[in-house]
């Protein structure tokens, strides 16, 4: 049979509606319209589909038969074509960012409520992952977009990444570990002292082993743990100092929880960086969350 998908909804309409000329307002067409699609919806199947009673449409057994069949798949349309007029608009529609816990609790999050404000129909989806996980995530177009620090051992020629912020280390412990030195003192002064660290696999942990490394100097690594949190958390219990981003700490550093331990050497930086993938075109949404982390980020500096 030769039918047409507009027979079939159409149809529906007019079952849901209640009758033909509530269907054509539902439908923005002419009554005359909606009857003419009706007789060829019926025609082409070789059955009556209504029957009127007090002048409405009353579906019969075969009308009550195909509803029941076609109903979902009409609402599934709906929602398909809702959901292209969402991508569409660059003030709703979804978008995904792949981040690590620490990038969006101390990167994303303080940003939230703002861009809740400016785009109240926005659909936030965030998938918590390492850099490499969201790298891959980003390739296979899983995701819009990823947070990252950088630099990186490697990086996938289709990645495009565009710098949001510097972020500078440092070392830091809690009063009840030890005092702050009146003057600056040479790393190595500190390289005795427990070090708590984060995993190996981390790029955090390798930037700041390779920071170690080139100043030749072997640290005592006494405990390594998963997340910053639970460094921070160690370190403000006394266990000993770290190497974190200063961003990580600013509450800590705020509320006198943790102190800065001055240090003579040049410490290293990293940057949060926005990755894309050259290859996928980016949704007028996620064009707007990437204009919008970018202007926040440049307004604080």
């Amino acid at each position: 049979m030769n039918l047409n998908y507009e027979w079939y909804r159409t149809f529906y309409t007019v079952v849901k509606e209640g009758g033909f000329s509530k269907a054509a307002d539902k439908l923005c067409v002419t009554q005359p319209a909606v009857s003419q699609a009706i007789r060829r919806l019926e025609e082409c199947a070789g059955v009556k589909l209504f029957v009127r009673r007090s002048g409405q449409p009353i579906p019969t057994e075969a009308g009550r038969r195909l509803f029941s069949f076609i109903e979902r798949g009409v609402e599934w349309f709906a929602s398909g074509e809702n959901f292209l007029g969402r991508l569409s608009d660059p003030n709703a529609g979804e978008v995904t960012v792949g981040v690590s816990e620490s990038a969006c609790r101390f990167f994303i999050l303080p940003h939230i409520k703002e861009m809740r404000q400016r785009f109240p129909d926005l659909k936030l989806k965030i998938k918590e992952g390492n850099t490499a996980q969201s790298l891959e995530a980003l390739t296979r177009g899983e995701i819009d977009c990823a947070l990252i620090m950088t630099p990186l051992n490697r990086l996938n020629a289709s990645i495009r990444l565009t710098t949001l912020k510097s972020c500078r280390f440092g070392l830091y412990s809690s009063e009840i570990f030890t005092d702050i030195p009146e003057q600056p003192r040479p790393l190595k002064d500190y390289a005795a002292c427990p070090f708590l660290m984060l995993d190996k696999r981390t790029e955090t942990r390798k930037a700041a082993d390779k920071f170690f490394t080139a100043h030749n100097i072997a640290v005592n690594v006494r405990i390594e743990l998963s997340s910053v949190g639970l460094v921070k958390d160690f370190l403000k219990s006394g266990f000993g100092i770290s190497m974190l981003l200063e961003d990580y700490v600013g509450e800590e550093l705020e509320n006198g929880s943790l102190i800065a331990l001055p240090v003579k050497e040049t410490m290293p930086r990293r940057d949060l960086a926005l990755a894309t993938c050259k290859e996928m075109p980016s949704t007028p949404a996620a064009a707007s969350f990437f204009d919008f982390l970018q202007k926040r980020f440049s307004a604080a500096v």
